[in-house]
């Protein structure tokens, strides 16, 4: 069986750079797609409001319509409050990591 000796890792140079990754594209393309989603949950809840109120004016009289993008919106808005959780578990996991 031959081994061979474990080489250091030589000071000032990243994680990214070991692994191979760029840090700049990943986190950026990652933001980008939630800032896109949050966007888009926000649209759905204004979009349902607007309608709540155009029902209350008497200028709209589909209920069915209405529900159907209340219960849209809510369940965007549920599944950003997820996300959200999600992600503050993995950081606090993160921290609680011993190095």
């Amino acid at each position: 069986m031959i081994t061979s000796a474990i080489e250091f890792i030589p000071e000032g140079i990243g994680l990214n750079e070991l692994v191979g990754l760029k840090s700049e594209t990943s986190s950026g393309a990652f933001m980008n797609w939630l800032n896109k989603e949050m966007n888009a949950v926000n649209q759905q809840i204004q979009n349902s409001e607007i309608q709540v109120q155009q029902l209350v004016a008497g200028e709209q009289d589909n209920l069915h319509q209405i529900m159907l993008s209340l219960e849209k919106a809510k369940l965007g808005l549920e599944l950003a409050v997820q996300v959200r959780n999600r992600l503050l578990e993995g950081y606090q996991d993160i921290l609680r990591m011993q190095v």
